[in-house]
C-alpha cells in the first residue's frame, strides 16, 4: 500500500472553481503538482507527479486574455 503525503485522493468530481479541475487540489498554475510518496511504514518512495497541467478558473482567465 502507498500513501501520498496528506492522504491525497486524485480525480475528484465536483471540484470547486478555485481549484484544479484535473486533480482536485488547489491551483498550481504554470507548474506540475508533485508530492513525496511513502510506503505505509514510512519508507520514502520518492517524488511522484500528481498533475501535469493545472486547469482552474485562474488558468482559463489567462487563456481568454
Amino acid at each position: 500500500m502507498t500513501i501520498i503525503n496528506g492522504g491525497i485522493t486524485v480525480g475528484l468530481s465536483g471540484v470547486s472553481s478555485s481549484g484544479c479541475q484535473n486533480c482536485g487540489h488547489g491551483s498550481h498554475c504554470g507548474s506540475p503538482l508533485r508530492e513525496e510518496a511513502f510506503k505505509t511504514r514510512g519508507d520514502r518512495l520518492g517524488v511522484i507527479e500528481i498533475c501535469r497541467k493545472c486547469r482552474c478558473s485562474n488558468c482559463s482567465k489567462l487563456d481568454d486574455a
